[in-house]
């Protein structure tokens, strides 16, 4: 129903993750969010603007913020 994508993987950069989505008509509607410790730049969300759901930043925020936050977006996201 949703994917939840880490920009900084080993084997793959999350914005190729995001590019292939993308270039899929089948995945486009596949609403992702992004929740990383990665310090989103200006350019950062330039890259994914049109393209993610919303970006959570993984700190300061805790566990329980960023599991109410993605709960939040996934219900809404698949309930229309």
């Amino acid at each position: 129903d949703a994917i939840l994508l880490d920009l900084m993987m080993p084997e793959m950069d999350g914005f190729a993750v995001v590019s292939q989505l993308q270039s899929d008509p089948a995945l486009q509607m596949i609403p992702v969010i992004v929740v990383t410790a990665k310090d989103i730049t200006q350019d950062d969300r330039d890259r994914l603007n049109g393209y993610v759901q919303r970006i959570i930043q993984k700190t300061p925020v805790g566990r329980d913020e960023i599991l109410n936050e993605v709960r939040s977006l996934v219900t809404s996201a698949t309930s229309g």
